[in-house]
């Protein structure tokens, strides 16, 4: 903002992973046990990403910021399941 930036950023974790992979630990985080089975998206008749990653060296660039890992995704998500509990 300060640099009147503009232009297509990602802003995205710093690393790759999987929409199973996010679930799976955020469940576990969660204390919840699920039952699943892991697929490939390279079987769907629609194609479809098989991560959640983005590149991100645009705006760690410019800007000189560390994006988060994974696990703090993924924390920081649990984090703001439990303060919005009711």
């Amino acid at each position: 903002i300060m640099k009147k930036a503009s232009g297509l950023y990602n802003v995205a974790s710093s690393d790759v992973f999987t929409k199973a992979d996010f679930v799976i630990k955020l469940a576990s985080l969660m204390k919840i046990k699920i039952a699943y089975q892991l697929t490939s998206v390279n079987n769907l008749k629609i194609e479809r990403a098989n991560s959640c990653g983005l590149d991100t060296k645009k705006i760690i660039h410019e800007y000189k910021i560390e994006c988060p890992s994974f696990d703090e995704v993924v924390n920081c998500s649990f984090n703001e399941l439990e303060q919005n509990r009711y």
